[in-house]
């Protein structure tokens, strides 16, 4: 088995953290971006049901 010194310990974990970190934050933006798109979508089926109530109303 091989045996790693403490300090390469650390430097592999320092490592490893960072690309956690990295593929975390892309992950949190395309989370971001499919909610933002969801709000979007949902705002404008909104719209147009308001729409659609008011020309009812009017008709």
């Amino acid at each position: 088995m091989k045996q790693f010194s403490l300090k390469s310990k650390g430097r592999l974990i320092k490592s490893n953290n960072g690309f956690f970190q990295q593929a975390l934050q892309g992950d949190l933006g395309t989370l971001d971006s499919c909610l933002a798109n969801e709000l979007y979508l949902r705002t404008i089926s909104v719209n147009v049901g308001m729409l659609e109530s008011m020309n009812e109303k009017t008709d």
